[in-house]
């Protein structure tokens, strides 16, 4: 386990969490509202590349794994990430290459 779930457990040991396999790293702190665990979905998704997946593969795991709609992706990521994943799906041939494509660098 990570530091700061060990330290939430520790914290709530009353509470039961729903704890996603293999994300604890990901783990950034807790909705005491809803007594949900807040993940970082850079975390996530950097976790996933780590098991040789890209930037596609691993969002779209992600957003399987967790519900999301693919469609919300836009909200979830930032503009780097954003630009990282228009050219590799540039590079697979998923989209156009255009005079205006940035390279992540």
């Amino acid at each position: 386990m990570s530091k700061v779930l060990d330290n939430i457990i520790e914290k709530y040991p009353d509470e039961e969490f729903l704890i996603a396999d293999g994300f604890d790293a990901a783990v950034i702190g807790i909705d005491l509202g809803s007594g949900r665990l807040i993940y970082s979905v850079k975390r996530c998704l950097r976790i996933l590349m780590d098991e040789d997946m890209n930037y596609i593969d691993a969002i779209v795991h992600f957003c399987e794994l967790n519900s999301i709609d693919v469609e919300f992706v836009p909200k979830l990521i930032t503009k780097p990430l954003k630009d990282k994943v228009k050219c590799e799906a540039q590079e697979l041939n998923f989209l156009k290459r255009s005079s205006r494509a940035k390279l992540p660098i």
